[in-house]
């Protein structure tokens, strides 16, 4: 599967291209949007996180009572069979007087019959949850996480990282400038070309360096 998956990747022709470049913003956006917006996204953001836990909870739980209903569903076929072979045997076990083996085969059967009807209604009920309840306890898990994963990338890239960024271009030109310092038969090939397309994207997801080509 993951071998498919990377060939997938390979050939298919995805764009990466931010979907408002080219695209500007009305000027007065920014004025349009109420004063009390950040306050309103924290309060929205809490809300989202509380609602995506207790969706994952609450998918869990419903697989759990699935796999219940279809474990007791196989109890049920399994104590139905017993009764059923116990009738086979009736007539040789109360060899003795047989006057009642026909009424005590008839309720066994009864019970088996009824503990049959039991099984299929756990295995229908079972089904229905997965197909239904589950799906959509599942459907609305995946947006309220999707929502909640938004709000935590906003964070991770909208924080001032470049003192991060520009001690990593800062490590990187001291391993590039060793490398350079190697006797030439000591360099092992693309060394040095490797750290060179390092120090290139940890300096192009700089702000710094956005603003200097622009």
């Amino acid at each position: 599967m993951e071998q498919e998956l990377a060939v997938w990747r390979k050939q298919a022709n995805l764009s990466v291209q931010e979907e408002f470049t080219g695209k500007p913003l009305p000027p007065d956006l920014e004025d349009s949007l109420p004063k009390t917006l950040p306050e309103l996204f924290d309060t929205v953001r809490s809300g989202v996180r509380r609602s995506a836990e207790t969706y994952i909870t609450l998918c869990s739980m419903m697989e759990r009572l699935s796999r219940r209903n279809e474990g007791m569903a196989a109890e049920y076929a399994r104590f139905s069979s017993a009764l059923s072979g116990l009738t086979e045997s009736s007539q040789e076990t109360y060899a003795v007087d047989t006057n009642d083996v026909p009424l005590l085969n008839e309720g066994m059967n009864a019970t088996a019959r009824h503990l049959d009807s039991s099984r299929q209604l756990l295995e229908d009920e079972s089904r229905g949850w997965e197909e239904g309840v589950l799906e959509d306890l599942k459907r609305q898990r995946d947006t309220l996480v999707s929502v909640r994963d938004m709000f935590d990338r906003r964070d991770k890239y909208a924080r001032d990282n470049i003192p991060q960024l520009e001690k990593r271009i800062a490590n990187n030109e001291t391993k590039l400038h060793n490398i350079r310092q190697k006797p030439a038969e000591q360099i092992k090939p693309g060394e040095a070309e490797k750290v060179e397309d390092a120090i290139f994207k940890v300096s192009f997801q700089s702000p710094l360096f956005n603003e200097m080509v622009v």
